[in-house]
């Protein structure tokens, strides 16, 4: 996992600045989010995160 995301230890601030909500603000189209209950790359506390910030 480290190899195709990032060490969160090692690659904190990579792994903010290419993670989507820290562009949520500047968002200014629509963005479709699809999150399964089972999703194990997606937790659903992460996809409400986005789809109830605004």
């Amino acid at each position: 996992m480290d190899q195709w995301v990032g060490n969160p230890d090692r690659h904190k601030e990579n792994l903010i600045e290419y993670s989507p909500i820290t562009y949520l603000e500047t968002m200014t189209k629509p963005m479709l989010v699809i999150q399964g209950v089972n999703d194990p790359r997606m937790v659903k506390a992460e996809s409400d995160q986005i789809t109830y910030k605004f």
